[in-house]
Parts: C-alpha cells; sequence; structure tokens
C-alpha cells in the first residue's frame, strides 16, 4: 500500500538531476494508505488526528504534560465543539479515583447531594427563598434545627428550652438580655395588650446592697439635660419616686408617706425646705361637701399642730376676691391673734393673750376682755321681759338689754334688776 503520491513520474534510463528530484520530493503527497481513517485522516495532504481518535489507551498517564500542552494551545475554538464534556473531579480528602461530577439546577436543593455542583441560577434562587428576595436581605424564613448562635453571645436561640438570650449565651427565661434594652412604642405585660395582667420584676444589685430596681422615665431624647428625669426605685426597704438626684416622694417600710423627706416619721410627713415652696395646698370642687377632713377615732382626743422653727405659725384664708385674714400666732407678742391681712402681727381684729386676756380692737389687753373702739360700742345681748325670765339658770352678774322695759337689767342675788 503505497504512503506517498509521486508528483512527477520517470522512465526508466531518464537522467534525473538534482532539480529535477527536488521538485519530485516537494510535489509529492500522502497516499490514503498512510491513515487508517479512524484515528488519523488527510486533510489537504497533510495527516491529522480524527475527532475523537485518541483514546485513554493510546497515551500513557505520564505522556501528557504541562510542558508538552502549553495553556496558549488549549483554546475554546479547539474544544468548544466536543460533545458531551463531562466534569471530572472528586470529594477534598477522598482516595477515590476522579469520577464525573454531576451538575444541578434544582431551586430547592432537594437532592442535598455531597458530590455535585450546584447552578448559580439555582443556588441564587434557593438564597432568594430564604430572604425577600429584592435584595435588602431581611428574613423571611429560617430554617433551623437545635439551637442557633450568632456571633457567640450577640444572639442565642436555645430550642430546646425555648429561651432567647441577647449579650447572654446561656438564656434562663424565654427572653433574656444582658445589657441595655430600648422600646420605641408601648410595651405590654400579660396575655391581652388591651388588658395587662402581668407581672414586672426589677432588680438592682447584688446581695447585701443598698440599691434596689429603678425605673427612669425620660421626657425628652434620651439623656437631654433641658428636662427633668424622673425614677421610680426600691432603695434598702423604701419605696421611692423623684427628679433625677432628688428623693421626692418615699413610702417607707414603716407604712409612713413622705414627701420631700427620704425618712418619714409619721404616716404622711411633708417636709418643704424651699424657700419660695408651696407646701401644701388642698383644692376642692363645687360638690358642697368639706375641703378637708382631720377625723381621729371618736374614742380619742387629737390636735392639729404647726410647729416652725422660727416666725409666725398662722394660716391664711382668702376669698376669690381680695378679703384676706390670718389666724396665727404672733411669736414676739406671745399671743394668739385674728388679723384682717396676710400675717399676723399687723391689723389685729382679735388678740388673746397668753395670760387669758382678750382683746377686740385691742392688741395688748390690760382687763380680761379689753375692746377698744372709735366708731362703736359694745352691744350687750337684747331681748324682751319674756325673753329675759326664759333664760335657764343665769348668773349672778349676767346683764342684758331688756326691749319691753327699755332698760338693761343685771341678775344679782336670784332675781332680774333695772340697772337704772
Amino acid at each position: 500500500m503505497a504512503i506517498l503520491s509521486k508528483g512527477t513520474t520517470y522512465a526508466d534510463g531518464t537522467q534525473v538531476t538534482a532539480t529535477n528530484l527536488n521538485a519530485l520530493v516537494d510535489s509529492a503527497t500522502f497516499a490514503s494508505g498512510a491513515v487508517d481513517d479512524s484515528t488519523t485522516q488527510l486533510s489537504s495532504g497533510a495527516i491529522i488526528v480524527k475527532d475523537l481518535g485518541i483514546a485513554t489507551g493510546k497515551i500513557a498517564a505520564s505522556a501528557v504534560t504541562t510542558a508538552k500542552i502549553a495553556d496558549s494551545n488549549v483554546t475554546k475554538a479547539k474544544i468548544e465543539n466536543v460533545a458531551n464534556l463531562k466534569v471530572l473531579g472528586n470529594v477534598s480528602g477522598s482516595a477515590a479515583a476522579p469520577a464525573e461530577v454531576a451538575i444541578l439546577d434544582e431551586d430547592n436543593m432537594a437532592s442535598n447531594s455531597a458530590t455535585s455542583l450546584a447552578t448559580q441560577q439555582s443556588i441564587k434562587a434557593y438564597a432568594d427563598s430564604k430572604v425577600d428576595g429584592t435584595g435588602a436581605g431581611s428574613f423571611t424564613t429560617l430554617a433551623a434545627s437545635g439551637d442557633v448562635t450568632f456571633d457567640t453571645t450577640t444572639l442565642k436561640v436555645d430550642s430546646s428550652n425555648n429561651r432567647v438570650g441577647i449579650l447572654n449565651a446561656s438564656p434562663t427565661v424565654p427572653l433574656d438580655v444582658n445589657g441595655n434594652a430600648r422600646v420605641v412604642g408601648t410595651f405590654f405585660v400579660g396575655t391581652d395588650d388591651t388588658d395587662p395582667n402581668g407581672l414586672v420584676d426589677v432588680y438592682g444589685g447584688g446581695t447585701g446592697q443598698d440599691e434596689g430596681g429603678e425605673i427612669k422615665l425620660r421626657t425628652a431624647a434620651d439623656f437631654d439635660s433641658t428636662y427633668n428625669h424622673y425614677f421610680i426605685d426600691a432603695h434598702q426597704d423604701d419605696f421611692r419616686i423623684g427628679r433625677e438626684g432628688n428623693t421626692d416622694i418615699v413610702l417607707s417600710s414603716a407604712g409612713n408617706v413622705g414627701i420631700g423627706t427620704a425618712s418619714p416619721s409619721y404616716l404622711l410627713d411633708i417636709n418643704d425646705d424651699a424657700a419660695t415652696g408651696a407646701g401644701l395646698r388642698v383644692t376642692g370642687g363645687g360638690g358642697g361637701g368639706p375641703l378637708a377632713q382631720f377625723v381621729r377615732d371618736v374614742s380619742s382626743s387629737g390636735n392639729i399642730t404647726i410647729n416652725i422653727a422660727a416666725g409666725d405659725p398662722q394660716f391664711q384664708l382668702t376669698s376669690a376676691g381680695s378679703d384676706v385674714m390670718t389666724i396665727g400666732l404672733d411669736d414676739s407678742a406671745n399671743t394668739f391673734q385674728v388679723c384682717a391681712g396676710s400675717a399676723v402681727g399687723s391689723n389685729e381684729v382679735l388678740v388673746v393673750g397668753t395670760n387669758g386676756k382678750v382683746g377686740i380692737g385691742e392688741t395688748v389687753p390690760s382687763a380680761p376682755l379689753t375692746v377698744t373702739s372709735t366708731t362703736g360700742g359694745v352691744l350687750l345681748p337684747r331681748m324682751t321681759t319674756t325673753q329675759m325670765n326664759a333664760i335657764s339658770s343665769p348668773a349672778n352678774g349676767e346683764i342684758i338689754y331688756n326691749t319691753t322695759a327699755s332698760k338693761f337689767y343685771g341678775y344679782a342675788g336670784g332675781a332680774w334688776v333695772a340697772l337704772h
């Protein structure tokens, strides 16, 4: 079988020159006998390898090296028409021979294969099914079995005990927060957000510490010093309410309530040390009942005590208009006074001294009853003779004006006697 086809035929005796011989070689081509037509073939006089012509058995494993096949020699154009191209690979760490790797396009990742590859589209579809799919990244579903931990202690979900810990890797209650928390909106405690009936426990320091739990109420932005901040807390055995830095109201362990004092000694103990303080004010409505009542057990006596360190203890009575009357003690005069004005010590209407002497219009009474006036006199009781005689057990020295007789009468020696 001819391997080459010559370009020129020479007869016997023909002189062959170098030129003729060169032309003969240059024009020679491979004949069909030079290829087996299964692994090789002719192409424009050249021998080439047919597609799929080189089988694994004809190339030793060590025969194909990087040096023999440069990266630039393997191009897309040379392999793009190879049908049924397979991916070979193996799981990392496996001693088995490389095997064909399947490429799966499953949006739900149902196969759960340990050796197959997923397409980019199926990975995206599966990830989108676990988030909102818009790129915002907010979770709609997070399926997990067992406990879930984010960043060690940032968030811990204890599935076996149905507990969640924030900054707490070992939650002991359904929601266990180790640190500060903020709620913007309404915080409900109980089984019904329209009628909460749960319990809030606020713990303070550890065993042996004075401070208990504390709740702070802020009236403006956090840490804004423009407005007062208020607190409710437990201190030792007392319950306290106040402004930041001040204890305004205290309920002691003895049941005493203090306003302006941290140590109330009475059931209601009010202390106002401020120079401009308003003290205690009771404002009633228009129901007609008493504005305030001080009632003690009927079987016991009681009193109301007003005691001040210096000055004049007094009550001031003010009408809806401008009328003011003051009742109190004039400390310098050592007298009880009723005064037409806003303070004792001036405009005295009635004065009672500690010696038992009473003055009307007189600041220093010299007799048991001293009446001083430049505009009027003393008006004694006026009655008829019948009314005079009807007085039960009159006392000797008793004086009235009898309108029937138009005379003053005095009682002496067991009878009424005209005095003029």
